[in-house]
């Protein structure tokens, strides 16, 4: 699934369809309930951007996702170099800096410090690509 779509699509989803998505998506909708139920406040990121990303990683790798969750909640063990406490600093810089930026933005960054983590890289920062903007080639594919 990816991530990258175009802002300017404005549609409105009825209750009836988030219903029927609901009934022929039980799995998803059985990790949305274990995800909503964690510390999805911790995170310095609107809940709703972390749950949909967080939705995607355990759907891609659900130990892998489990073990990042942990530490993108806690921080705890997390040494300098790697990718969550980058998207932790991002996320608090973000934060207290009071910056307004896109769900796009915000899932680019998960999307990132989830990849080199997956990857065993390290990384200290998480930077938008060169031009500052994503495209459709410059986005991150969750991996």
């Amino acid at each position: 699934m990816a991530f990258f779509g175009d802002q300017k699509v404005a549609s409105k989803i009825s209750n009836p369809e988030v219903v029927a998505w609901a009934a022929e998506h039980p799995v998803e909708m059985a990790i949305l309930q274990d995800l909503a139920s964690q510390r999805l406040r911790r995170v310095k990121c609107r809940p709703s951007v972390t749950l949909a990303v967080l939705l995607q990683f355990r759907l891609i790798d659900g130990e892998a996702a489990r073990e990042f969750s942990e530490g993108l909640y806690s921080g705890a063990g997390l040494q300098s170099g790697n990718p969550i406490l980058a998207l932790r600093d991002r996320l608090d810089r973000i934060r207290e800096g009071k910056v307004n930026v896109s769900d796009r933005d915000l899932i680019g960054y998960f999307v990132m410090a989830w990849n080199h983590w997956r990857r065993g890289g390290n990384t200290s920062k998480l930077q938008m690509p060169r031009g500052g903007a994503w495209t459709r080639e410059s986005f991150p594919e969750a991996v």
